[in-house]
């Protein structure tokens, strides 16, 4: 990108002084793809011919071109530098190109050379344009590393007038590194120093500043589908390993005006769009038997595709070649002066620059765009784009060359804020100093609203439900997916809802899964080896259960505890919690009790119990005594008796003493008992007892030297899921006041009721419950397992209004036939009255009370008895 320098007319110097304050404060920085170019403020054209020659930089002679360089600052080796310098040499004044050399000399006076001679022609006024046109750069790795000048022929043949001869040429000092440190704004000089006779003239002059570096890009462009995308900064490109391509402009024929070889060897395709009228571009490095030609594609065969290349290649429309018939080839004029493309273009059109090697030839080339070209822009803005309103406020940036200021609605120190600048569409301005000189461009920020997905709440599940289906569309409309896209009926999970809208945030939600319908109390989380009267809970779900043990146990290695050791006994069957008994003398420990308390109460609560009265070979004792196991269970108050199977009858006697059941171990039992409770338990109590006493005569150890061991296991409790009650009954119609005593078929005495919707205002629990609504309610009720609900079934309790009856009935006078009171109101009401009858000699007051169900209240009403009038008039004075 290029930045002309304004020039100044009336007033300059004020203007200067004003403009370097500005450059002050504002401290402009040219970065990677912003350069400033200056031209000479020396009057042109300027005879090499006259004045005296360049000596050293003591000594510089007088033909000398100025550059007046402001706001550029101090130059680096990173992206600010020397990048370029032009100027056009017109037969005008000569044709000979011989012994001319050039220099550059700084505002601090450090010097370098361009070149040491400008080529070796003698005359090249045969060439109509009368011009050669010159672009130094820093070496690259595919510009020419030194100018070879002796190429060009003695007489430089004829050539189109709109494809000078123009070369890029690398200098012989380092404009990279040679002015590292120094401050570019002052008075830059280009000098000249000529031996020739009739030498030429110079009719333009100028240096740009910027980041010197170009791209490399030999590896792209092998055919017209991959063509390199150019904006036209200054690239390395190759034709070396590339390949014929199908459609090469020209294949089968010879374009009028120019020259084209169709031996299509090896292309090299370069794509560029330009955005100006006035296109030129140049070419520099080619070797000997390289070509280029610029087309485009007029779509003569309709398909929208200038990659196609049908017919030949004659589908393509010339643009521009630089060579006649006579001369297509970079050799004529040399290798480091080569081809240079100027022509009229149509803004926005696709162009093609190929460039092919004949007979297979392989060269790397540099070229640069100098007109017409996005890189060429003063100013550009970066592309207009759309936000939304809940983004968070973001740094502008884009705008070329970089280092410039925006500002704009929602803009405050380079920073757009969606929010404060609301929904619409936003102009911002780009403002940059340009050689002290301002310039600007617009582009547009869209800030659409911001939209949130809603969706009606998630029911928590129980473990093995029919999981709900996540909706594609949110009730407000918003599409998307979910993630994951199958909610789990056995663990809570968090889904997250991804719009597929913009401006819509993601959602997450979270649906619970209670494993609370078929709870499971392990073991695991007791403390190993605990003794005696101690407690713990163990949450399942919403429920818990908390254990309490008077006695001696242990829990057994499946859960990371450590069993007792020789001599106690050590077999341990299943896996729960150890109850034992250790014997330090000839009489067993007190009774081991286990006492299992469950809130919420826990529905059909089964267990097993493993090794009552297990023993063996490997008992110490020979004789062994008898295991008592009694269970009992307890629904709030009342006892529940067990049920009971046996998985060997003939190792246990089992009995029913009152409420419990009794297990009594035969000696060398080892089957196990699986015990089960029906309905909502509320406490299970376990005892676990031994009465024989040991002694030496029945085959153990006199005294008490070797204690002996004995055990039962109890296994996991395990509670069973619960169905969904089937309906709700009772009178369902009241007055306002009433009660009424709703029925759950098929509920338990876990079952939970709720008002309004389910799972909302607790009403009560149990199979049944009262209720005194004053208005309309429906109520709900579903069964419960530890707190992990099923689905509900649902009735509606209708409250009417209290009506009060109405009546129309007349007083009367003394004696007159007394009115019959109505037993239906005049609104409706049926009833009786107290008094019946009206009595036609006295006022009175007589109650109406409605019949029962027609939330009627009783009234009351008076019936006034006014005295007979005189039949005889009375006189007074």
């Amino acid at each position: 990108m290029e930045i002309s320098q304004h020039k100044y007319s009336e007033g300059r110097h004020e203007i200067k002084k004003a403009l370097l304050l500005v450059c002050l404060v504002f401290s402009i920085h040219f970065m990677a793809s912003g350069q400033a170019t200056f031209n000479t403020n020396t009057a042109l054209p300027v005879d090499l011919d006259l004045g005296t020659n360049y000596t050293n930089c003591g000594s510089p002679g007088t033909k000398a071109f100025t550059f007046e360089v402001e706001c550029v600052g101090v130059l680096n080796n990173v992206d600010l530098q020397l990048a370029e310098i032009n100027f056009t040499l017109s037969a005008a004044c000569g044709g000979n190109l011989r012994d001319i050399a050039c220099w550059i000399k700084s505002p601090a006076g450090t010097c370098v050379q361009i070149a040491s001679t400008l080529g070796t022609t003698t005359n090249y006024t045969v060439n109509p344009t009368n011009r050669i046109d010159y672009t130094f750069r820093n070496g690259a790795s595919c510009l020419n590393k030194t100018p070879d000048y002796a190429a060009f022929p003695a007489n430089v043949p004829a050539a189109s007038n709109l494809n000078g001869r123009y070369g890029i040429f690398s200098t012989i000092g380092n404009l990279r590194t040679a002015f590292i440190g120094e401050d570019a704004d002052g008075i830059w000089t280009i000098y000249f120093s000529e031996t020739a006779s009739a030498a030429p003239c110079v009719t333009s002059a100028s240096i740009v500043f910027g980041d010197a570096v170009s791209r490399d890009r030999r590896n792209e462009g092998d055919q017209c589908v991959s063509a390199i995308e150019w904006i036209g900064d200054p690239i390395c490109v190759s034709t070396t390993g590339k390949t014929p391509s199908p459609n090469s402009p020209g294949f089968n024929g010879t374009y009028a005006g120019c020259a084209w070889n169709n031996s299509n060897d090896n292309n090299v395709w370069i794509v560029f769009t330009p955005i100006a009228s006035n296109v030129c571009l140049s070419i520099s490095g080619l070797s000997g038997d390289l070509q280029s030609i610029i087309v485009t594609d007029p779509n003569a065969d309709g398909d929208n595709n200038p990659c196609t290349g049908a017919n030949g290649g004659r589908y393509w429309t010339v643009v521009s070649c630089p060579r006649t018939n006579d001369q297509i080839y970079a050799a004529v004029t040399g290798t480091t002066r080569n081809h240079n493309h100027c022509f009229t273009a149509t803004p926005g059109v696709r162009y093609y620059l190929v460039v092919d090697g004949n007979a297979g030839a392989q060269s790397e080339f540099y070229i640069n765009g100098t007109l017409g070209f996005e890189y060429n822009l003063p100013i550009k803005c970066p592309a207009s784009q759309t936000v939304c309103a809940s983004d968070a406020p973001f740094a502008l940036s884009g705008g070329v060359p970089d280092g410039g200021n925006y500002s704009g609605v929602g803009v405050s120190n380079n920073v757009f804020n969606p929010s404060a600048a609301g929904v619409g569409v936003h102009v911002i301005t780009y403002l940059y100093l340009n050689a002290c000189d301002t310039v600007s461009c617009t582009f547009s920020i869209t800030v659409e609203p911001s939209e949130t997905p809603l969706f009606n709440p998630f029911p928590d599940i129980c473990a093995g439900d029919i999981a709900p289906a996540l909706p594609a569309i949110s009730i407000n409309g918003i599409p998307g997916n979910w993630s994951p896209a199958v909610v789990s009926n056995t663990v809570t999970g968090t889904y997250i809802f991804t719009p597929s809208l913009p401006c819509v945030e993601s959602v997450s939600v979270t649906i619970n899964v209670s494993s609370g319908g078929a709870p499971v109390f392990a073991w695991n989380a007791y403390p190993a080896g605990a003794v005696g009267a101690n407690a713990f809970t163990n949450s399942q779900g919403s429920c818990s259960m908390t254990a309490s043990i008077s006695g001696t146990e242990w829990v057994n290695a499946a859960n990371n505890a450590t069993p007792p050791t020789a001599p106690y006994y050590t077999t341990a069957v299943g896996t729960g919690l150890h109850l034992r008994h250790n014997w330090t003398s000839t009489n067993p420990n007190p009774t081991t009790t286990l006492t299992l308390n469950f809130s919420p109460p826990i529905n059909d609560p089964s267990f097993t119990l493993f090794d009552i009265n297990r023993n063996g070979a490997n008992a110490i004792c020979v004789n062994l005594w008898t295991d008592k196991v009694t269970v009992s269970g307890f629904s709030n108050a009342t006892p529940i008796l067990p049920a009971f199977t046996q998985l060997n009858p003939a190792h246990q006697t089992i009995t029913q003493v009152g409420n419990s059941l009794l297990m009594v171990g035969n000696e060398t039992s080892f089957a196990d008992v699986n015990v089960n409770f029906s309905g909502g338990i509320t406490r299970i109590v376990i005892t676990y007892t031994s009465e024989t006493s040991i002694s030496s005569s029945v085959g153990c150890p006199a005294g008490s030297g070797n204690p002996t061991t004995q055990f039962i296991t109890v296994g996991s409790i395990r509670g069973a899921a619960v169905s969904a009650p089937t309906g709700i009954t009772g009178n369902t119609v009241l007055c306002q006041g009433e009660s009424t005593t709703l029925t759950l078929s098929g509920g338990t005495s876990t079952s939970e009721w709720f008002a309004g919707a389910c799972g909302g205002v607790t009403a009560g629990t149990g199979n049944t419950i009262t209720v005194s609504p004053s208005s309309t309610t429906t109520y709900f009720a579903s069964n419960s397992n530890c707190g992990c609900n099923t689905s509900c079934v649902s009735q509606t309790v209708t409250v009417n209004p209290p009506v009060i009856p109405q009546f129309s009935i007349p007083d009367i006078c003394v004696g007159d036939t007394p009115p019959a009171l109505p037993f239906v109101s005049d609104n409706g009401i049926v009833g009786t009255w107290n008094p019946s009858t009206v009595n036609n000699n006295n006022s009175g007051t007589y109650t109406f009370t409605p019949n029962p169900n027609q939330c009627a209240s009783p009234v009351s009403i008076t019936i006034t008895v006014f005295p007979s009038p005189s039949t005889s008039p009375i006189f007074r004075d």
